[in-house]
């Protein structure tokens, strides 16, 4: 659910010319004609707002989710990095010590002001606290790691690292855009998709139950390596040259996903600043929660059970297409944002109300349930089994965004996202979703075809701090079977029955006590 969008508007254009803001704020390209010239837009996370700001503006410096210039020195300029690169020790100790030592100075603010406020009776600055993964020998983490299904457990990156600071393990080529790497990256899940389609239509009424399925999911995964583009135009970072284009590519690829494209845009923009934080990073993936299921009625806990506890999980995804849609509302986005919303809402109206009824016209209810059903059935397991994957296993923890500072987004980024391995060539018909790391610390920087290569390079000076699985039958089974419910309180999974047995002893103690008869 999109939460805190206002629709109030300070000029003309529904966004103001500057903005405070104490908390990391998102910078997203403005996608049109509206502000456009000098200007961003930016989400402030404090009021929960869109304002236009211009790159010079107050809020350019600001840490959090970034987009950033299209080459090096624009980037350093419009971030105030040096070119100095980082971490550059090779050996694995001298590559902790490189992350400690940069961790070191870029807490020093927090330390500052830890001590300008102890000097000054004030309440210090509290870094955020690790997990328990962090005590643990390495031998025991890769026992761990053996019977969760991963391949690495990785601990808490160092609190207080900037994120601009992380991006410099990326080698600056990796940065650049190939409109050939692009265009053969839509290639390939087209061509996954014509054999499957000319195989159903070439057997028709004989085509064998097994040949049928595989039809499925070949358009269905083809169709979601083809999302995985137009998710890549809604980051920005697919034709960042051409954004109007780019625009109109990402609201056709989506339209079949039943998916509004500019809602989805909003959505990812939301996740990328609040990855991994409790109660307010809804927008991909939030856990069902032992609060939530505790505020839930009989029926409810029941519908729960079935989608938390059940391969129904690995569905979930169609759930959040009604979400998304606002309720078909307007004026709960801001008002510079409606028109790219209303487009998105039509073309994705005209998909359900016109090509699905042509589908059935033309061919019966067989045609739409073999042609475009069932593989959209397929894409959304994909959907959903990567995002699970990726934010979610017993050493990650989500946590609110308080006065205590037990989140920290870097921390989140690193050794809260899971990278997800596959084989290469599922890799490639997929366009690489599963290399996500990139993508959380700069929103629009990386595009999908350099995605691996710069989570290796990330890999290479931040291993200790990073996790990482292999997509297997034990994996997935883990997260249908065991890590159903997140307790908050103590910052771990538990089944569905563990959480209703605290549940039940919680309400026991809270009834009132019966009265003795004499």
């Amino acid at each position: 659910m999109l939460r805190g969008l206002s629709s109030a508007s300070s000029n003309g254009l529904g966004c103001s010319s500057s903005a405070s803001c104490s908390q990391p704020v998102l910078r997203v390209q403005v996608f049109g004609s509206r502000c456009k010239t000098l200007s961003h837009v930016v989400q402030n996370q404090t009021e929960g707002r869109l304002f236009c700001t211009r790159p010079n503006g107050t809020n350019s410096s600001s840490p959090g989710c970034m987009l950033p210039c299209s080459n090096a020195s624009q980037r350093q300029s419009h971030f105030g990095l040096a070119a100095t690169p980082a971490l550059h020790h090779h050996h694995r100790s001298n590559r902790r010590m490189a992350l400690n030592s940069v961790a070191a100075s870029d807490a020093a603010p927090r330390q500052q002001q830890t001590e300008q406020a102890s000097t000054s009776g004030t309440q210090p600055v509290q870094l955020p606290p690790g997990t328990w993964v962090d005590a643990l020998p390495e031998t025991q983490r890769y026992i761990l790691a053996d019977e969760w299904g991963f391949d690495m457990v990785g601990t808490s990156l160092p609190a207080g690292i900037d994120p601009r600071v992380l991006l410099r393990a990326v080698p600056e080529e990796l940065f650049q855009h190939d409109i050939k790497k692009a265009v053969m990256g839509m290639v390939k899940p087209l061509v996954l998709m014509a054999a499957g389609y000319f195989w159903m239509g070439y057997m028709h009424s004989i085509i064998p139950l097994w040949q049928q399925v595989i039809c499925w999911l070949a358009v269905g995964t083809g169709y979601a390596g083809l999302f995985t583009l137009a998710h890549e135009c809604a980051r920005g970072a697919f034709m960042p040259q051409h954004p109007a284009t780019q625009s109109l590519l990402g609201t056709i690829l989506m339209a079949p996903s039943l998916f509004s494209f500019d809602t989805w845009r909003i959505r990812t923009f939301n996740h990328f600043c609040e990855v991994n934080k409790l109660g307010k990073d809804v927008t991909a993936w939030h856990p069902l929660t032992l609060g939530e299921l505790s505020e839930s009625g009989p029926l409810r806990r029941k519908l729960l059970r079935a989608f938390a506890t059940t391969p129904l999980k690995l569905l979930g995804s169609i759930a959040d297409i009604g979400r998304s849609m606002q309720g078909w509302d307007l004026r709960t986005f801001y008002d510079l944002l409606r028109p790219g919303v209303m487009t998105s809402w039509i073309v994705t109206g005209v998909f359900a109300g016109v090509v699905l009824p042509a589908l059935v016209a033309a061919g019966g209810f067989s045609a739409l349930f073999n042609c475009w059903f069932m593989p959209w059935l397929v894409f959304h397991a994909w959907l959903s089994t990567l995002t699970l994957a990726q934010h979610t296993a017993p050493h990650i923890p989500w946590r609110m965004d308080g006065a205590d500072g037990a989140h920290d987004h870097s921390r989140a980024v690193v050794s809260g996202t899971v990278t997800l391995r596959m084989p290469g060539w599922l890799e490639q018909l997929l366009n690489y979703p599963n290399y996500h790391v990139p993508q959380h610390l700069d929103l629009a920087a990386v595009p999908f075809y350099n995605a691996k290569a710069a989570t290796e390079a990330m890999r290479e000076k931040l291993w200790p701090y990073m996790s990482e699985a292999t997509l297997t039958p034990k994996l997935v089974s883990n997260h249908i079977t065991l890590w159903q419910v997140y307790d908050e309180t103590r910052e771990q999974y538990i089944t569905f029955d563990e959480a209703m047995q605290i549940i039940g002893a919680q309400e026991q103690q809270a009834a009132p006590a019966a009265p003795i008869v004499g």
